[in-house]
């Protein structure tokens, strides 16, 4: 923090973050209203389209954004001796730490909140629903997560993963 440069550095990813925050509370404030305007059409079937948006988000966006960012090799830590389950446990509490997956669970949150002002009655259910889905995008995200990472251990497979990331993006 002595340098004019990294002061600089942390002001931008203050910003950076506080700009995100931002986004998140407006996409929340979407999808709460989005619930409960279906909910309020007699339309609850349509809350799927809702869950596919928040499954497609929490899949394709840290494979798209944080793919190619320096981040935990997970690899590093098997070479202690650990337990399998102490190993799981750790890589699934590292993938819920991600900042797409906290958005993903509080708009998802805000998806139940709506659900149990229009009907309270569905509310329990849902929550356990909505918890399946929470852990199965958070599983299937460490498996994405970690064919990426093994693909992209080979020059090969970095420049496969990168075309196939230019081809997504477009």
């Amino acid at each position: 923090m002595r340098r004019r440069a990294r002061r600089a550095e942390v002001g931008m990813q203050m910003l950076g973050g506080v700009f995100a925050g931002g986004f998140v509370l407006l996409v929340s404030t979407g999808f709460f209203g989005g619930a409960y305007a279906l909910l309020e059409a007699q339309r609850p079937d349509l809350l799927d389209l809702l869950l596919f948006i928040l499954f497609f988000i929490w899949q394709l966006a840290p494979a798209l954004f944080e793919g190619f960012s320096p981040g935990l090799n997970f690899r590093e830590v098997a070479r202690y001796p650990i337990s399998l389950r102490l190993y799981f446990l750790l890589n699934t509490v590292y993938g819920l730490s991600d900042p797409i997956a906290l958005a993903c669970c509080f708009w998802l949150f805000c998806v139940w909140l709506a659900i149990r002002i229009r009907q309270p009655e569905w509310a329990i259910p849902a929550a356990f629903a909505f918890l399946l889905f929470a852990i199965f995008n958070l599983l299937c995200n460490r498996v994405i997560t970690g064919l990426l990472e093994r693909f992209q251990s080979t020059r090969k497979g970095r420049e496969r993963i990168v075309l196939i990331t230019l081809v997504i993006m477009l």
